[in-house]
């Protein structure tokens, strides 16, 4: 007979021995085993456990736990990252994509918090990377959309680009100015636009041009003369500020003109003018 053979041939003898221990008859059977004594000695399934000598009848391993193979003497607690929902489990279950698991013995999982990501087998959430966000069980960060930015870590949700910013790639964490001689007159901008026909953009951010038949006005810092087609509550803000700047240049009556100009077209006017924004 070969070694392989004599090798196999103990290994089967071991294995039936096993299934039923011999001990002094009317003993009790051992740990890991039950039944009511000698002869009837069973190891304790997949499972279950048998915790002392005289076990009758196997126990079920709890929630939280679970026994792998026969013969159990203890159940083992799920490790960290898993979860045994059930009782009499041989095995843990990983933890879903969109929760975690922090503890040992666990046997529900627990919700992903928002500003966090949980992969499959998350023991602990991840903070979210600027640039992106996590809303509520999320597993992987979301790049921010184009015409939005993320600007700081655990954000929950994209933020529109703000006028005067545009946003041309996934997954920015800050705007981008819009460039001199261009506007960006709304939020959410991918692309800023070319500054209309006659009008000036001299400065970076603006929302739109100043009108070029005022080489004054245009030349001021920060220009913003005449520049409101559409009355806002933000209308005279923008005016003073123009007014302010013309202020500041000799021989600047055009300059003023035009503003004044303006204001009287932004309060008369209901078509740019809401009630509520004009000057009383």
């Amino acid at each position: 007979m070969s070694r392989v053979c004599v090798v196999l041939a103990l290994c089967l003898v071991a294995v039936a021995a096993m299934a039923t221990i011999q001990a002094p008859e009317g003993a009790g059977c051992g740990v890991g085993m039950y039944g009511t004594g000698y002869p009837n000695c069973m190891l304790c399934p997949v499972g279950t456990y048998c915790p002392s000598p005289n076990t009758v009848t196997p126990v079920q391993c709890p929630a939280g736990s679970y026994c792998p193979s026969v013969g159990n003497v203890v159940p083992l607690p799920c490790s960290v990252g898993t979860f045994c929902p059930v009782v009499g489990m041989n095995g843990s279950f990983v933890c879903a994509q969109g929760y975690y698991c922090p503890f040992t013995g666990m046997s529900n999982q627990m919700f992903c918090p928002a500003g966090m990501m949980c992969p499959a087998g998350s023991s602990a959430g991840i903070v979210c990377p600027a640039g992106s966000y996590c809303p509520f069980m999320c597993w992987s960060a979301i790049p921010c959309p184009v015409g939005t930015f993320c600007p700081q870590m655990r954000s929950l949700f994209a933020i529109m680009c703000r006028a005067g910013t545009y946003c041309p790639l996934r997954g920015m964490s800050t705007a981008l100015l819009c460039p001199a001689g261009n506007i960006c007159p709304q939020t959410g901008q991918s692309a800023p636009l070319p500054c209309p026909a006659h009008f000036t953009c001299p400065t970076t951010g603006m929302t739109a041009g100043c009108p070029d038949s005022n080489p004054q006005c245009s030349s001021a810092p920060s220009c913003k003369c005449n520049q409101v087609p559409k009355c806002s509550g933000m209308c005279y803000f923008e005016l003073s500020k123009c007014m302010f700047a013309c202020a500041k240049i000799p021989n600047s009556g055009n300059c003023m003109t035009k503003c004044n100009e303006a204001a009287a077209s932004c309060n008369n006017d209901p078509a740019q003018c809401p009630l509520a924004a004009r000057r009383p």
